[in-house]
């Protein structure tokens, strides 16, 4: 398997990934992968990060065990751009829990990598932000 040089859409993903994903504990059933980047060289197993409709993920395969963390959107602090990566590096994100340990996530740089994954997570926690009183009131 070559690398992917993007982040790519759910749509995008082989159903191979889903179901690595979903036998990993790392989604659950009915759960939509939305954007999702693996620079592995060999197999999308060995490492991976993701959005999903209700939480963000990152994966590592480390000395033959399966490191994951994963967060639901209302469990995250903050969301911090750590290193906006370059022409030959990743971009690092940090994912910071409301409690616990943070989490980094390594996506390409740029429009279509980092800025294309920062955006679509703050759409899907902009709901847990705001709150209902403030969206009834069209402030959100």
């Amino acid at each position: 398997m070559i690398p992917n040089t993007a982040v790519v859409t759910g749509d995008e993903i082989s159903d191979r990934v889903s179901q690595f994903l979903l036998d990993q504990n790392m989604i659950d059933v009915g759960e939509e992968v939305t954007l999702y980047y693996s620079g592995a060289l060999l197999s999308f197993k060995k490492e991976g990060n993701f959005l999903t409709d209700r939480r963000v993920g990152a994966y590592e395969e480390i000395d033959g065990e399966m490191w994951f963390a994963t967060l639901a959107y209302e469990e995250i602090e903050e969301v911090a751009l750590e290193d906006p990566g370059g022409t030959m590096t990743l971009a690092s994100v940090v994912i910071y829990p409301n409690e616990g340990e943070g989490f980094r996530l390594y996506v390409p740089a740029g429009v279509d990598g980092v800025q294309r994954f920062l955006d679509m997570l703050e759409d899907f926690r902009r709901p847990v932000l705001c709150g209902a009183a403030a969206r009834q009131l069209g402030m959100c």
